[in-house]
This record gives C-alpha cells, structure tokens and sequence, in this order.
C-alpha cells in the first residue's frame, strides 16, 4: 500500500488537508445547501438583501469542503433564517408600498410607473406609464424568502439534532486515528537514527 492510500480517511480525504473533502454527508445539511444556491439566484430584488443572502450562501458551500467550528455553523444557521425574512420584508415593501400605493390614494398620479429592483429606485406618476412590475418582483422576493427559511430549518434540524456534532466527533476521531501512525513512524526513525550513531 503506498503512503497516499495510506493517508486516505473514511471520507476519501488526505489526512494533511482536513478541510477539503466531503464531510457532512447529511440529508438535512445538503438539503439546506441546496435550497440556498435556489435562494440565492432569486435574491437580487434588493441590494441589501443581495449581500445578507451572499454572505449565508458563502457560507452554506462552504460545507462541501470545510468542516465548520461551532461559532461558524450558528453564524450560518442564523444568517440563512436572517436572508429569509429579509426577503419577505422586501417582497411586502413591494406589495404594500409600490403595488397598492395607488389604492391607497385612489389618484392617477400615485402609481409607481418606473422602477430599478436592485437599486430600489422608483419614480411616481401616471399609471399609463406603468413601467414596474411590481408583481413579478414581490413574487420572486417571496419565493427567494421561503426558500431561504426551508434552507434555514434544513439546517437548523442538522445542527439541533446532533448530526452535526455526531460528524465533527467523527472526524476529530479519524484525524486522531491518522495521527497516531504518523508519530510512531516519527518515533520509529528517529530511534533508527540514534542506533545507528551508537552502533558507528
């Protein structure tokens, strides 16, 4: 057996890089992972829901090859459920104050006829000019917000459960297991090469 395959731990990992490999083979975990890049490509109604939502989607692919510590993984679970309601947040502005701002006043000259989604400018005026779909945008808002909490409860179980501390008591074993070895074999030559100096 050569000394790569040697390396090679129960997830298919080299033992001299903890941090790139497939650890959290979890149904929840990869659940959660996927609704967030599903959340994320529809997160761009806003700009500061953009960043919130980039920030938990980072995070979230960062699972497929890094272990996180406990700090990280709550700063992810709470970031996902954040982006979330945000999104929400976002989608009811829409609604409540571009949509219905005209059935509100019941005037003409109320209707948001133009605006910029990511920006969130929007210029008031006829509503023969109606250039907004509002609509459109309220709906990608929400959709972007459900996903996001479906990703942040599919998380949230895999932390509260204890699968995630179920793995990372499985990988501290594994480094530990391929620790061990590696010292003997240190051990080993450096008692090879005190002999060989006694004996010459």
């Amino acid at each position: 057996m050569s000394s790569s395959e040697k390396n090679e731990t129960k997830n298919g990992c080299c033992a001299c890089c903890r941090c790139v490999c497939f650890h959290y083979r979890d149904g929840f975990a990869i659940t959660g992972q996927v609704l967030s890049i599903l959340a994320w490509l529809s997160s761009w109604v806003f700009v500061g829901t953009f960043v919130v939502s980039t920030v938990a989607f980072v995070m979230q692919q960062c699972l497929w090859c890094c272990r996180q510590k406990l700090s990280a993984m709550k700063a992810t679970i709470v970031l996902s459920g954040l982006a979330g309601l945000l999104e929400i947040g976002t989608g009811l502005f829409v609604t409540f104050v571009w949509k219905s701002r005209a059935e509100r006043y019941d005037f003409d000259t109320d209707y948001v006829m133009y605006c910029e989604p990511f920006t969130f400018y929007y210029v008031v005026g006829n509503r023969s000019r109606d250039r907004c779909d509002e609509t459109l945008y309220s709906i990608i808002c929400f959709v972007s917000g459900f996903l996001w909490l479906a990703s942040f409860a599919s998380m949230l179980t895999f932390y509260c459960s204890g699968r995630y501390a179920r793995l990372e008591e499985q990988g501290e074993k594994e480094v530990v297991a391929q620790d061990v070895p590696e010292k003997d074999v240190e051990q080993g030559k450096s008692r090879a090469v005190v002999h060989d100096k006694y004996v010459g």
